[in-house]
C-alpha cells in the first residue's frame, strides 16, 4: 500500500469510528457514556438492542453498495454504472414485494431471504440472456441484458403494488421500497451480514482483476486473463453484497454511483485501493444519512430518500466544482 493510500485509509477509518460512536449515542433519547456501564439502564438497552445493530447494518449496507458500484464502473468502463445496472436491485425489490404479497403475516427472515433470492435470480437471468446474444462484445451484451431485466422486474414490482391490498400490504411494500433501517435487529444481521461481508471481501480482493478488465477484453486476454470467467466471478461477488444489502435496507439509490468517484479523488485510479476506499466512503455516507434521518425531525425519514438527496447534492458539487 502506498503512503497516500495508507494515510487516506487511516483518516477514513478514524472518521467512521467517530461517526459510529456518535450515531450510537445521539437520537431522540441521548445515551450518556455512564449508562453504558449499567446493563439495566434504558440507555444501555436502547444502544445494544436498537442502535448498535442499526449502525452495523448501515456500515455494511453502505460498504456493499459502494464497493459493488466501484466494481461495476471498473468492469464496464462506465462512470455512470451502479449496482442497479444488472437488475439486482430491481430483482431484490420484486422478491421483497412478492413475499409481502404472498404471506399473511410479516416475517423479516422470509422478506430478507426473498429479496436476496430475487436479486441473485435477476443477475443470473441477465447473464443467461447476455450469453445468448450475438451482438457486440460481452460487456455490451451484459449492459443491454441488464437494462432489459431491470425493466422487467420494475414492471413486476408495479404489478405487485397494483395487486396488493391498499390497506395492509401496499403500505408495507411502499415502505420497503423507500428504504429504511428502522427495526433492524441482530437476528437480521445474522441472516444477511455473512453475504454482505463475503461480497465486500471478494470485491476488495479483486482489485487487480478489475484493473485488468478495465483495460478492455483484447488487452486483458493478451495478459492471459479469461475475461468471461473473471468478469462473471467479480460481478457475482458484487451482486451478492448488493442483494443482501437491498434485502436488509430496501432500495438505497446513488450510493454505488457517487462513492467510487469520491474514492478516486482520494486514492487515484488504482482499483486495488478504489474498491476498498469506496466501501469506506459508502459506509460513511449511509451511516450519516441514517443518523440524520432518525434525528433531524420529530419523525423518521426514509433512508432511501435521505441518501438520494445527499448523493445528488454531492454529484452536483462534483460536476460544478471538479477537483483539480
Amino acid at each position: 500500500m502506498t503512503h497516500r493510500a495508507f494515510t487516506a485509509t487511516f483518516f477514513l477509518v478514524a472518521a467512521l469510528t467517530i461517526a459510529g460512536i456518535t450515531a450510537l449515542l445521539v437520537g431522540r433519547y441521548m445515551v450518556s457514556p455512564q449508562q453504558l456501564l449499567d446493563r439495566d439502564s434504558p440507555g444501555y438497552r436502547i444502544l445494544y438492542y436498537y442502535r448498535a445493530p442499526r449502525v452495523a447494518a448501515a456500515l455494511l449496507v453502505g460498504a456493499s453498495l459502494a464497493a459493488a458500484g466501484a466494481v461495476m464502473q471498473g468492469v464496464f468502463r462506465n462512470p455512470l454504472a451502479g449496482p442497479s445496472l444488472l437488475g439486482v436491485v430491481q430483482g431484490a425489490a420484486f422478491g421483497i414485494a412478492l413475499s409481502l404479497l404472498a404471506t399473511t403475516g410479516y416475517n423479516s427472515a422470509i422478506v430478507e431471504l426473498a429479496g436476496f433470492a430475487g436479486g441473485m435470480a435477476a443477475v443470473f437471468l441477465t447473464i443467461t440472456i447476455a450469453s445468448r446474444m450475438r451482438i457486440g462484445d460481452e460487456t455490451y451484451r451484459l449492459i443491454l441484458a441488464g437494462i432489459a431485466v431491470s425493466a422487467l422486474f420494475s414492471s413486476l414490482v408495479g404489478l405487485a403494488k397494483f395487486l396488493a391490498d391498499p390497506y395492509t400490504r401496499l403500505p408495507e411494500i411502499v415502505y420497503w421500497l423507500l428504504g429504511s433501517l428502522a427495526g433492524v435487529s441482530w437476528s437480521d444481521l445474522e441472516l444477511m451480514a455473512p453475504p454482505m461481508i463475503l461480497g465486500i471481501a471478494a470485491t476488495v480482493a479483486s482489485g487487480w482483476w478489475i484493473n485488468v478488465l478495465s483495460l478492455g477484453d483484447e488487452e486483458a486476454r493478451s495478459l492471459g486473463v479469461n475475461t468471461r470467467i473473471y468478469r462473471v466471478l467479480v460481478l457475482s461477488a458484487a451482486t451478492m453484497g448488493v442483494a443482501a444489502a437491498t434485502a436488509v435496507a430496501g432500495i438505497v439509490s446513488w450510493i454505488g454511483l457517487i462513492s467510487p468517484h469520491i474514492a478516486r479523488i482520494i486514492y487515484g485510479y488504482d482499483n486495488r485501493y478504489v474498491v476498498a476506499g469506496s466501501g469506506l466512503v459508502g459506509a460513511g455516507i449511509v451511516l450519516a444519512c441514517d443518523t440524520a434521518a432518525r434525528t433531524l425531525l420529530p419523525y423518521e425519514l426514509p433512508l432511501g430518500v435521505t441518501a438520494s438527496i445527499v448523493s445528488v447534492i454531492i454529484l452536483i458539487l462534483l460536476l460544478t466544482h471538479p477537483p483539480r
